[in-house]
């Protein structure tokens, strides 16, 4: 697990704190890259967006595990561990 996470804009929508940030995911961990909510200055996410912004990957955010997952376009395969993945957007929700 070896990312950098940069918070891009913090603010607030409705009744929840909105949290955009850049993920610079320079080795990819199997199973999915797990992001605290605490890095992006919260106590817990709610819900979350994705775009694999750098790359052409499949992106995915798993609110459950708070893991980002990343997959090949023509395989579906999950990225290998190790993977300088590159910079994703998380933009998520929460308190």
């Amino acid at each position: 697990m070896t990312h950098t996470t940069t918070i891009l804009y913090s603010g607030v929508q409705g009744n929840k704190r909105m949290v955009t940030a850049k993920i610079d995911i320079t080795s990819y961990t199997a199973s999915g890259e797990v992001i605290t909510p605490a890095e992006l200055g919260l106590a817990s996410v709610d819900s979350g967006l994705i775009d694999p912004h750098e790359n052409a990957q499949v992106a995915r955010f798993d609110e459950a595990a708070m893991k980002v997952r990343l997959y090949v376009p023509n395989t579906g395969t999950e990225l290998a561990g190790t993977t300088d993945a590159g910079e994703v957007l998380l933009q998520v929700f929460g308190n």
